[in-house]
């Protein structure tokens, strides 16, 4: 779908946990009332909405007041934590994009040995350094061209495993017959992949009208809202040295804030938390250090890791 083109059935469906995380205020508050009339101009059915609230609940993310219509949703701490993750990856990408963050010129890498005994935690150990923009040469060798030490020492605290973690820099790096910085970065994470998939949202998202009607505009706001996280979440946010010429992760962002910033003359989408927190987050963090911002998202990093590893141990 173009944007501004009518939304038909066939159209990606905005997903309704997301709906209800990105609708919630800054303190994580959300009266069920206005999230139903929302959903139900986003196309969600009241019969989803109810069963993503269930779930929140039952995952820890989220308390319920009342029942029905007249109830109000809170976040818990796990569940600000993990939006706030996220915003961590929109504030972190956009100050790369602004040249804030540039390459040290070594690749810092991470290795763990954990025994099979504590198998829950290894692979929840090696899951998050994934996740924390981690690409894996062998066993338990991890690689990020990010000054990322801090960070691993927040998480492997969380899991309670900073006693088996060991991190290292180096300045060279050859893999898989690669030897230049970027080619070895290709081999390393899906940039090729991620090219072709930046160049189909400027496609789907590109120029056109901004919708008058309030049921598309508020689609349209969460569906690419929606795309634009998944896209973030497999971006290990490179440093400019280590791109091509033609990624399209810099355009995209530029175009969904814009997109946004049009969608907002709608009150159902200006008044949406997933766009108000998006611009905090990234005016906030261009006006930081690199200090103040990773000190940060580390400590965030830090917290929402060790909780989320209490519940895996519950």
């Amino acid at each position: 779908m173009v944007y501004g083109c009518a939304v038909t059935s066939s159209s990606p469906s905005t997903p309704s946990r997301a709906l209800i995380l990105g609708l919630a205020d800054a303190e994580g508050r959300l009266s069920a009332e206005p999230l139903y009339a929302v959903a139900d101009a986003a196309g969600i059915t009241s019969t989803t909405i109810r069963l993503a609230l269930r779930r929140l609940v039952e995952a820890g993310l989220a308390e319920t007041e009342g029942r029905g219509r007249r109830a109000v949703l809170q976040l818990t701490a796990a569940g600000l934590a993990e939006r706030r993750t996220d915003l961590v990856w929109v504030a972190a990408a956009h100050r790369a994009d602004a040249g804030l963050d540039r390459w040290d010129g070594c690749w810092h890498l991470v290795s763990f040995e954990i025994p099979e005994a504590d198998r829950s935690t290894r692979d929840a150990l090696r899951n998050r350094i994934v996740e924390l923009l981690g690409a894996p040469i062998g066993g338990s060798l991890y690689v990020s061209p990010h000054r990322w030490e801090p960070w691993i020492a927040a998480v492997a605290a969380g899991y309670g495993v900073a006693d088996r973690v060991t991190t290292m820099a180096a300045a060279r790096l050859h893999h898989r017959g690669a030897t230049d910085p970027a080619a070895v970065a290709a081999t390393l994470w899906p940039v090729d992949a991620l090219i072709a998939d930046y160049a189909a949202f400027l496609d789907r998202w590109g120029s056109s009208p901004t919708p008058t009607d309030a049921a598309e505009a508020v689609r349209v706001a969460f569906e690419a809202s929606g795309e634009i996280e998944r896209l973030l979440r497999r971006d290990p946010l490179l440093p400019a040295e280590l791109l091509p010429a033609d990624f399209g992760g810099p355009a995209a962002r530029v175009r969904y804030l814009d997109l946004m910033a049009d969608l907002a003359a709608e009150p159902l989408v200006a008044e949406a938390e997933i766009y108000q927190a998006y611009r905090r987050a990234i005016d906030r963090a261009l006006a930081q250090s690199a200090d103040e911002f990773w000190t940060e998202a580390y400590a965030h990093t830090g917290r929402s890791s060790a909780t989320a590893h209490a519940g895996d141990r519950a």
